[in-house]
């Protein structure tokens, strides 16, 4: 990676991603559009602005807005979901389109995408000793020998057919001897 300084601080400055994660009420914008997200990549304006509404209405005094003076007294729940969202898509962290039927639909930008990864790429993982590395690794390779499929169950079938067919030939010929090359 050969970046300079000047483009790290460029992008310290710059990046949807890090005012992002600077800002105040990271925590929750990242709990609101992971709900309201859950498991879609778009949702109509409509729906959007009713469903901040709504947490809003819950959350009546939780909202830590980045910009003081942007609290407007008087404002309404519904006003501000409105001003919340286009502050948002102003500010990169999601994006908007118009669909055929001249309907705006909103989506997670790539900004907030990577940042959402990034952080659960911070999810501390349980400790996992050495030994228990490999208990699991054989126990997991076990399972795959035990439990192969029907191709490897063929497989062994046809040995075993031909270990009995050298027992037989070589009782057979009355060596004595087990197997071959003895």
């Amino acid at each position: 990676m050969d970046m300079q300084v000047e483009e790290i601080t460029q992008i310290l400055r710059e990046s949807p991603s890090v005012r992002l994660i600077k800002s105040r009420s990271v925590d929750f914008f990242l709990s609101f559009v992971i709900e309201a997200f859950e498991g879609q990549s778009a949702i109509m304006q409509e729906r959007l602005h009713m469903l901040l509404e709504n947490r809003l209405d819950e959350q009546e005094n939780a909202l830590v807005e980045d910009n003081l003076e942007m609290t407007r007294l008087g404002e309404s729940n519904e006003q501000k979901a409105k001003r919340l969202i286009k502050d948002w898509t102003d500010k990169g962290f999601l994006t908007n389109y118009q669909n055929e039927g001249g309907e705006v639909i909103y989506e997670i930008s790539s900004h907030t995408s990577k940042l959402m990864d990034w952080v659960v790429s911070l999810k501390k993982e349980d400790y996992i000793g050495t030994e228990s590395k490999f208990k699991t690794l054989f126990a997991q390779l076990k399972e795959l020998v035990e439990y192969s499929n029907e191709d490897c169950e063929k497989r062994l079938e046809l040995l075993r057919a031909k270990k009995n067919g050298d027992r037989a030939s070589d009782s057979a010929t009355g060596d004595g001897r087990r197997g071959r090359g003895v």
